[in-house]
């Protein structure tokens, strides 16, 4: 959001940061940030149905404040959340101020936030019973049993069953309540970003119209370039393949972790590198070790130390940006068969680096690939965000006057 908004006021654009107050971290602009920062008051705790029921100045304080204090011509937001939803949309409606949202991650429609179903790929249908039941199915109720349970009419539960019982009671009732907020907000929107391709089939699916959604993949700072990978080889000394990013289950930590124990036993002298936030308590073993948090020009110096970088996601990405950061300093990437990773690989070629997701024997192949000289001698491209921004300005301009929105420069990337 930083680049952007900065990338942004090179074509002219003005922009304000709102984000609610959540009490146990600090917000703060970097010091090169040509946009301003607003904290609104902490949101009050309420179902999301509870919410939509309430006057907008009161679903959301501080928001129609800063409106009228700040006048915006159009309102992105990035997120479908109690802090931007239905209830922010209900005020721009009522103050006629457009809004465009912009789809990061599976959060932004799927109930459990991971699009996957039972272990395989979902396509992202929100379905009430369907959904209900997939979530309890991940909190580790029986298939049957959830499905009985998903098919639940009540909207309240006796206060003297045990909590788990009254929430799994009510679930398929409260998805569909979001189901019907998530709708709204959805297809009230002048336009709807997708950073991935994989986005856009996905809401259609769900009713949106294809004609209010653009494809724009993610960029990184300054303009689109291209860049020469290196060339790992296997044999010569120590192989270190970098993890970076939020080190948790779903990031495939720990299918990282066995490919490269199995590359060990293979007979590659490899280690995994690790950085990156975690909330876990993390044990150094034989095959990786952590190293803590990196930002800036410390990040950038480990990462070009690294032969490749593993990124092996459990759920469907609309980036990664872990992804393009490697490339922008040569470093090649290895990664799973599955959304936005995939369509990065794919679009440059660098098949060969991608492996069957949840498959650690197939991730340590396509590094054996990478070393036997797979990637050697290729380029690729590094989508800019100067470039981003002016079709994200594009798109905007199109909102404000309710025009149809021309594919952007971007759209194939």
């Amino acid at each position: 959001m930083h680049d952007l908004c900065n990338a942004l006021a090179e074509v002219g654009v003005r922009s304000l940061v709102a984000v609610h107050d959540v009490g146990d971290s600090e917000v703060t602009v970097p010091s090169d940030a040509r946009y301003e920062l607003r904290i609104l008051p902490a949101l009050p705790t309420r179902s999301a149905h509870e919410q939509t029921r309430l006057d907008p100045a009161e679903a959301v304080p501080g928001f129609a404040a800063l409106l009228d204090d700040f006048a915006p011509e159009l309102v992105n937001f990035h997120a479908f959340t109690a802090g931007a939803g239905p209830a922010q949309a209900s005020a721009l409606r009522a103050r006629g101020i457009p809004y465009v949202i912009t789809y990061h991650t599976a959060t932004m429609s799927c109930p459990s936030g991971r699009l996957i179903e039972r272990g395989t790929p979902c396509d992202g249908r929100i379905e009430a019973r369907r959904c209900a039941a997939c979530v309890m199915g991940e909190k580790g109720v029986a298939p049957a049993l959830a499905a009985v349970l998903a098919r639940s009419p009540l909207r309240s539960s006796p206060a003297a069953l045990p909590q788990k019982l009254r929430t799994a009671l009510t679930l398929s009732t409260a998805i569909h309540d979001r189901a019907q907020h998530w709708q709204t907000f959805f297809a009230n929107a002048a336009h709807i970003i997708a950073c991935a391709a994989w986005v856009e089939p996905l809401l259609r699916r769900n009713g949106l119209d294809a004609a209010a959604i653009t494809v724009l993949r993610q960029g990184l700072r300054g303009a689109t370039r291209r860049r020469a990978l290196s060339s790992p080889v296997s044999g010569k000394r120590r192989l270190t393949l970098g993890f970076f990013g939020r080190l948790e289950a779903d990031k495939g930590l720990g299918l990282a972790h066995d490919a490269v124990e199995i590359l060990r036993e293979r007979g590659h002298d490899a280690h995994l590198a690790l950085v990156g936030p975690t909330t876990a308590i993390w044990r150094d073993d034989d095959v990786a070790s952590y190293h803590g948090v990196k930002r800036g020009a410390e990040l950038s110096r480990w990462l070009a130390s690294v032969d490749l970088l593993l990124v092996p996601s459990l759920v469907p990405e609309t980036g990664p940006l872990t992804l393009l950061e490697a490339w922008d300093l040569g470093v090649p990437v290895v990664g799973v068969d599955r959304g936005g990773i995939a369509e990065f690989l794919r679009h440059e070629g660098l098949d060969s680096g991608l492996a069957s997701p949840d498959d650690p024997e197939a991730l340590a192949d396509a590094v054996e690939r990478v070393l036997g000289g797979a990637m050697r001698g290729r380029e690729v491209m590094i989508p800019g965000m100067q470039e981003v921004a002016a079709d994200v300005c594009a798109i905007y301009k199109s909102a404000m006057a309710r025009t149809p929105v021309s594919p952007p420069r971007g759209a194939s990337v």
